[in-house]
């Protein structure tokens, strides 16, 4: 089976929870996988391919694409564990400001290309900006089945599924909360565990662990309840009485931001822009 995965956030985004689900889900599989995608990324500041790539220490290659209208644009080539990877840099790094009309135009042809050349039999994808829901159109005009891999909970109408022929959900939680919202179902993958690579000289057994400030529990509390928002935002969060008898707080967490720049049913940036925080 051939799968392509085409989305306008970054697939190498660093930041982004959902760009690493897709860089698991595509070296787990060991399938013919061919991906598209641009330099829109998570942070809020302009942030430009170079620092990602420097970043992760990956060499690119540049080159001009033709493109059907007798024109080209310019784009990086690159290989991402035995995945063929294809980033059409955009004017901006934030979703918010690209990519526009022309942009968007550019995108749909060099995915228009990867169909008629690497003839995939599934495309992979998620975001709401209005050149995702393009591209899923004609992926289905060509016959081929679209699976929208769904990370958060920006979504509110079920126009922005109609040309979806499966979604994957990153929770069981997740998939409860769009059946009831939207009707929507399909099976769950729920994201492998990210250990964190100590380094040597915190596996020296010489090393005393006074050498390190303790830290207040209350302090150690709110860090594990900010990480498990920013990696499983599904998971709603209750703070609770302390020795203190204090409550702060019984009601879950609920997130409100909107953002206005995108299609309808693509309510929150976290889906609309990015789809992209975990």
């Amino acid at each position: 089976m051939r799968l392509h995965f085409a989305s306008i956030h970054c697939y190498l985004d660093p930041s982004s929870g959902a760009a690493l689900r897709m860089r698991e889900l595509l070296a787990a599989r060991g399938m013919d996988c061919r991906v598209l995608t641009t330099g829109i990324l998570d942070p809020e500041r302009e942030t430009s391919l170079d620092e990602v790539f420097a970043t992760l220490e990956l060499p690119a290659r540049r080159f001009q694409a033709e493109l059907g209208t007798g024109r080209a644009a310019e784009v990086m080539d690159l290989s991402v564990s035995g995945v063929r990877v294809t980033f059409m840099p955009m004017s901006s790094s934030r979703a918010e400001r690209s990519p526009d009309p022309r942009e968007s135009a550019i995108f749909l042809d060099l995915a228009e290309q990867v169909f008629d050349r690497f003839r995939p039999d599934v495309l992979l994808t998620y975001g709401g900006h209005p050149a995702s829901l393009e591209l899923m159109r004609r992926a289905r005009l060509r016959g081929i089945a679209v699976v929208f891999h769904l990370h958060n909970f920006g979504y509110n109408d079920r126009r922005a599924f109609a040309d979806v022929s499966a979604v994957i959900f990153p929770s069981e939680y997740s998939r409860r909360h769009h059946a009831r919202l939207l009707g929507l179902d399909g099976p769950v993958t729920p994201t492998r565990s990210r250990s964190t690579a100590l380094s040597s000289r915190n596996r020296n057994r010489n090393t005393s662990r006074s050498s390190t400030p303790s830290r207040p529990r209350a302090w150690r509390s709110s860090r594990i309840a900010v990480v498990l928002n920013e990696c499983r935002p599904d998971i709603p969060l209750w703070l609770v009485a302390g020795r203190s008898g204090r409550s702060r707080s019984n009601s879950p967490k609920r997130q409100t931001s909107e953002d206005p720049g995108h299609a309808p049913g693509t309510s929150t940036r976290r889906d609309a822009g990015s789809s992209a925080r975990v």
